[in-house]
């Protein structure tokens, strides 16, 4: 039962069972060290409170209480933050206007001839790439937006390669840049570094199709041969799932890692390296 599953007193360490007949008291006060082991003070009485289903002290202890280590640990009440997790930020209402104000006017570096800024954003499957577009046309548009397909599954549910307009209200002026969303990484399917090259620089048009059966090259149709400074991707932004970023695999790792350098190398080759 639950009210009996575990038993706390001041002066005991971890004990299980109720109060009476504790199924294991594993130590009183203070334990000692003897030689290589700490010889537990405590008790035993194995199915008491607990349903030990054929198993007794000998299997489950060995037969005494003796331990190798003993790490002991003060669980204390844990305080609720008094300001949210940004230090020396005041969120309130006149902030938000002001960082909202500071993305609708921002405008590309003078002097190259942009309209827009092109902004990839790339993550494995499911770390919420197409659910960060409509997060933020939502807050744009005034209401929630659901025009990007996001949702959960065992592939990427991306597999049209969208540069999305951000608007300024609904059926607004668009924004100065625009969110390019594309397939999700997988550790033997999605984005490969082939693509993410032809991406960088511009090759990939808005709302192209991409075959999993058929490698994107210059002879796929829709291919842009001669890209502009204004189709190439000018940021790359990696979207990651923070509840699930220590479970990423290796492999998807090397992928990142892989295609963090073919940034790097396109940007300091893209004429535009120096500007920001």
């Amino acid at each position: 039962m639950a009210d009996t599953a575990i038993y706390g007193h001041s002066n005991y360490g971890p004990t299980f069972g109720g109060s009476n007949g504790h199924d294991l008291k594993t130590f009183t006060s203070i334990v000692n060290k003897n030689g290589t082991f700490f010889p537990l003070n405590g008790s035993t009485s194995l199915g008491s409170y607990y349903d030990m289903q054929g198993q007794n002290y000998n299997t489950v202890m060995n037969g005494h209480m003796q331990v190798l280590d003993l790490e002991v640990y003060c669980v204390e009440e844990m305080k609720m933050l008094q300001r949210p997790w940004v230090r020396n930020v005041e969120w309130h209402p006149r902030f938000m206007k002001e960082l909202k104000e500071s993305i609708e006017t921002y405008k590309p570096l003078p002097g190259l001839g942009l309209q827009q800024t092109r902004i990839l954003m790339v993550g494995q499957v499911g770390s919420g790439k197409s659910s960060f577009f409509n997060t933020i046309n939502s807050i744009f548009r005034g209401h929630i937006s659901g025009q990007a397909n996001a949702g959960s599954a065992e592939h990427s549910l991306t597999t049209m390669y969208r540069m999305y307009q951000v608007r300024d209200g609904y059926a607004g002026k668009p924004l100065n840049f625009r969110l390019c969303d594309t397939r999700g990484l997988e550790e033997d399917q999605g984005l490969d570094d082939h693509e993410i090259s032809y991406l960088l620089d511009g090759h990939v048009p808005d709302r192209f199709q991409f075959n999993p059966a058929v490698s994107l090259s210059p002879e796929v149709m829709g291919f842009v041969k001669g890209p502009t400074l204004g189709d190439r991707i000018h940021c790359v932004a990696f979207v990651v799932d923070s509840s699930t970023v220590d479970v990423i695999s290796e492999k998807v790792l090397e992928r990142i890692k892989n295609m963090q350098t073919k940034m790097n190398q396109s940007h300091s080759t893209s004429g535009i390296a120096d500007q920001d």
